[in-house]
């Protein structure tokens, strides 16, 4: 029989097919992304999956995963923030400046960065939730105000010479296991963990809401999940487990910084009660009010997530 019993029934899906037809939207995506690595390889020789060359590009586009990160916060509720950008170059340049000209620590000189972006954050959501004045228009103000500063007080390039800084966007975890052949083992059984992780956490949700009476997907798109994410963590890992040179390879500090980030994160959105008020909000902003929320708010605190996001990732690209 297709329906499991539990004090009434419990439906399931009809099989992978149909679980793969509701997401097609997203695999599309997913596909067209596969299909636009793979031209890019063709055309580069080869060059773009090269171990060195992935490393690299999530060295140097980590701050835009950081930046996104909050940006989703902020879309989800319906609003927009236009100023990231601006802003990263600003608190950039104030960091530049206290490290190069005034000798400030590097640490120190990164802590004031993030409360520049706190104090921002906590500005323009003031504007935001408590005057009425829209997202689009505050947040446009603020590009131009910032791009202004920053145009102001750099107007060079500043070159930060200090090499733990510098290790923060460029270096890689220590390779505590050493090196297994051409492979660093830190990052073969950090991917290992990963997939073993994942599945854990696909058959515990199973069990769950089996427990509760809820719709329980088939076995087989269970499984294909499974081999699909390990072909992927496998895919990554390689190449990271091979980057690098003979003293130093594997997992770049950088990366460790956008995981625990958005692991945080989504667990902010998904088990605070701050991320159910934002969803809330994003759904039905009246009828979130209606039902108690406070919706101002939930609209500043997204905006000093946004400044604290904006901080920690300009912190990377000084």
């Amino acid at each position: 029989m297709s329906a499991q019993t539990n004090t009434g029934e419990q439906k399931v899906d009809k099989g992978l097919f149909a679980s793969l037809l509701a997401n097609s939207r997203q695999y599309g995506i997913v596909g067209a992304l596969i299909v636009i690595i793979a031209v890019f390889q063709v055309l580069t020789g080869g060059l773009l999956l090269q171990p060195n060359t992935v490393v690299q590009l999530v060295q140097q586009n980590a701050y835009v995963v950081i930046l996104a990160i909050g940006m989703v916060m902020v879309i989800i509720a319906t609003h927009i923030d236009l100023s990231v950008g601006s802003l990263v170059g600003f608190i950039g340049g104030c960091i530049a400046l206290l490290m190069q000209d005034m000798h400030i620590n590097w640490l120190m000189a990164i802590l004031v960065g993030i409360v520049i972006g706190l104090i921002i954050g906590v500005w323009q959501g003031f504007w935001v939730a408590y005057v009425g004045i829209p997202g689009f228009i505050t947040t446009l103000a603020g590009m131009l105000v910032f791009r202004g500063l920053a145009t102001t007080m750099i107007n060079a390039s500043i070159p930060v010479n200090d090499s733990s800084f510098n290790a923060i966007a460029a270096s890689y975890l220590p390779n505590v296991l050493g090196f297994w052949g051409p492979f660093d083992g830190l990052t073969v059984v950090v991917g290992v963990l990963l997939i073993l992780a994942f599945a854990y956490g696909q058959f515990r949700n199973r069990k769950k809401a089996f427990m509760v009476g809820l719709d329980v997907e088939p076995l087989s798109t269970t499984y294909a999940k499974i081999g699909a994410t390990t072909v992927v963590i496998a895919a990554l890992t390689y190449p990271f487990a091979t980057s690098g040179n003979a003293t130093q390879g594997g997992i770049p500090i950088m990366l460790v910084i956008v995981g625990v980030l958005v692991a945080v994160y989504n667990f902010i959105l998904t088990k605070t009660v701050f991320g159910r008020h934002v969803y809330a909000v994003g759904g039905n902003r009246r009828a979130a009010m209606l039902s108690g929320i406070n919706t101002k708010r939930v609209d500043f605190l997204l905006y000093v997530h946004m400044g604290f996001l904006s901080s920690v990732a300009q912190c990377y690209r000084v």
